[in-house]
């Protein structure tokens, strides 16, 4: 906390290049920030942590406004998610951060809304055998591949390892279990259609978007908010949720406060840092290292 009478000089969301900077930049705000974030009961010590771990994590945040971090700080706060551990990330569009749900988020939201019970959803890959079948009879059978090598470890070969492997994507599903009765709600998508969803996103070559990082739990949500949109009972949190990480997707992202009255007092919080935002780059955001990795790769040649 700052001494009473120290003169304090505000640091500009222009000013921000540094993760030290981004630091200093709640510091200074850290009366204003720390009491809309604890109306919300949450501890604005641990979220602005984990906000610095986010941008540590994911350079491309430092070109982000300032602003548009803690509003997407505020929306994480309000659906009671945190931006680690796969429930949330922050994702740099342009210069603008957003929220972005995980599907571990998703599977949280879908618990506390009273309608679903237990969640599950997997990858199906080539080796493993998968039989379902749809109606008021409906049910999904997956089982993986194991190849059971009877060796010692250390006399394992290459060629034993790549058998062992399942082979490529192939499908990926997910069952809900209703806790209205009836028989659980499941969807299955392909991997082309999840592919057609995954490249709407602006950002979704960054290798620092979740997409590159958690492709099969990213894929997951991916069927599984399509299971709940379709077969489910949303709550108002969840709803919202679902349209604004649809928009993500789509290329179009949304705030909540845009989608939803009930989460009207987020319009405030944008208001309120509103002067640190410019407009939104519509080009996907690449960090240092992934530019020099696409060059490596010979992206783009």
């Amino acid at each position: 906390m700052k001494a009473e009478g120290t003169e304090v000089a505000i640091m500009k969301g222009s000013d921000v290049k540094t993760v030290k900077d981004m630091d200093r930049w709640f510091s200074d705000r850290e009366g204003d920030l720390g009491a809309r974030l604890s109306s919300l009961g949450v501890d604005p010590v641990r979220m602005t942590r984990l906000a610095m771990l986010a941008i540590q994590g994911n350079p491309a945040l430092i070109r982000c406004s300032p602003g548009s971090i803690f509003i997407a700080l505020m929306e994480a706060a309000s659906l009671k998610l945190e931006p680690t551990l796969g429930h949330a990330y922050l994702v740099p569009y342009g210069n603008q951060a957003r929220l972005q749900i995980g599907y571990r988020g998703l599977v949280d939201l879908a618990q506390r809304s009273g309608a679903v019970g237990a969640v599950h959803a997997a990858m199906v890959y080539e080796k493993d055998s998968l039989d379902y079948q749809e109606g008021t009879s409906g049910f999904v059978a997956h089982e993986r591949f194991v190849e059971v090598i009877q060796k010692d470890p250390l006399e394992m070969s290459d060629a034993d390892l790549e058998a062992a492997k399942p082979g490529f994507r192939r499908m990926v599903y997910a069952v809900a279990h209703l806790l209205t009765g009836g028989p659980p709600a499941f969807d299955i998508m392909s991997i082309p259609e999840v592919e057609a969803i995954r490249r709407r996103a602006k950002s979704f070559n960054a290798r620092t978007s979740p997409w590159i990082t958690d492709y099969d739990a990213m894929a997951q949500k991916t069927v599984l908010r399509r299971t709940l949109w379709r077969r489910v009972r949303s709550s108002v949190e969840l709803q919202a949720a679902m349209q604004m990480d649809s928009s993500m997707e789509g290329g179009k992202p949304q705030r909540l406060y845009e989608i939803d009255d009930k989460f009207a007092s987020l319009r405030e919080v944008a208001d309120a840092v509103g002067h640190e935002v410019t407009v939104e780059d519509e080009s996907p955001v690449q960090s240092k290292a992934d530019r020099l990795a696409d060059s490596l790769a010979g992206v783009g040649r």
